[in-house]
């Protein structure tokens, strides 16, 4: 395995010899490294780094999942490329959820998308139930979302709006 960028973020992030000397063996220490610098945004080039040079195909995947809700939209399909290809459908399906996330919050959907939303994944269903701010799409996913858990979070969620209480 390449550890040139797990070395860096190590340097970078202050770590004890011990973990460094782990770093090349245990996956354990690798996830705590990556996971923790994906929380400053200067370390992400790194990040990704070392995710492509990952030998754990499933902690790659996890640390893309991670990183896939912090880093800017216009960075998820670089994200998703560090995968090798056939772990890659699950991670760009999250990817796209989350740039539908990323418009229904911003209330630039259109039409046609907000009439998908029931028929995309419930993960996406959750968070936009939980999260929207439009009542059209809040009825909408109160009425037609795949599981009981989406609908109920899009009736709490216009309840809690009709109140008054807006957060998130």
């Amino acid at each position: 395995m390449r550890v040139e960028p797990l070395h860096e973020l190590a340097r970078r992030l202050g770590a004890s010899a011990s973990v460094v000397d782990r770093l090349a063996t245990d996956e354990h220490a690798r996830w705590a490294m990556l996971s923790e610098a994906l929380g400053d945004i200067a370390l992400h080039p790194l990040v990704l780094a070392a995710t492509r040079a990952e030998p754990d195909s499933m902690m790659a995947a996890s640390v893309v999942m991670s990183a896939l809700e912090v880093v800017a939209p216009a960075e998820r399909v670089s994200w998703v490329a560090a995968l090798p290809a056939e772990e890659r459908a699950h991670a760009a399906r999250r990817a796209d959820d989350l740039g539908m996330l990323d418009r229904v919050l911003a209330g630039v959907t259109s039409p046609d998308e907000v009439a998908s939303l029931p028929d995309r994944t419930p993960w996406l269903q959750l968070r936009v139930a939980g999260t929207a701010r439009d009542p059209a799409v809040l009825d909408l996913l109160e009425s037609r979302g795949t599981t009981r858990r989406v609908r109920g979070a899009a009736r709490q969620r216009l309840i809690d709006l009709r109140k008054g209480r807006t957060g998130g």
